[in-house]
């Protein structure tokens, strides 16, 4: 249960590696991300697979802080357009976390999600809101309304 689940500095510290990794990968599949994709670690994540996921909105959400996640995969050809506001939006929101997750890694989370990318905005593990086929100033206005 997501409930019992605790973090360790050891995993703390390889989540941020993989989160980077896949940054990486990104970034580089969009040459080089315009506008700067900000280092995993802060409050920037990527997750692959559900256990990361769970554990991930529990543990960034559990004190109320909204947990925002754009859902995407690798062979989506829009998801690379909003990754520089995705980036920005962590940098003015530090109060917030941002979460990176690949639908080919999620079965039982990805098969609700109909379209890539989508963005989903949570506080306390609980789904707020959902918007897709956005354009980077709806995702802006999203954010600050769910942040404030």
């Amino acid at each position: 249960p997501l409930a019992t689940m605790g973090g360790t500095k050891d995993m703390d510290k390889a989540h941020d590696e993989t989160a980077n990794a896949v940054l990486s990968v990104m970034a580089e599949k969009m040459g080089g991300a315009p506008g700067g994709m900000p280092e995993a670690g802060g409050n920037l994540s990527a997750v692959r697979g559900e256990d990361q996921f769970g554990r991930t909105l529990w543990e960034k959400g559990k004190n109320g802080a909204l947990v925002v996640v754009k859902y995407g995969a690798a062979w989506c050809k829009h998801c690379p357009m909003m990754l520089p506001e995705f980036g920005a939006a962590a940098r003015r929101h530090p109060e917030a976390h941002f979460v990176l997750a690949d639908v080919d890694t999620l079965p039982e989370t990805g098969k609700d999600i109909r379209f890539t990318p989508t963005f989903s905005f949570y506080r306390g593990g609980v789904k707020l809101d959902e918007i897709t086929r956005t354009s980077p100033q709806q995702l802006r206005d999203h954010v600050w309304m769910h942040a404030s």
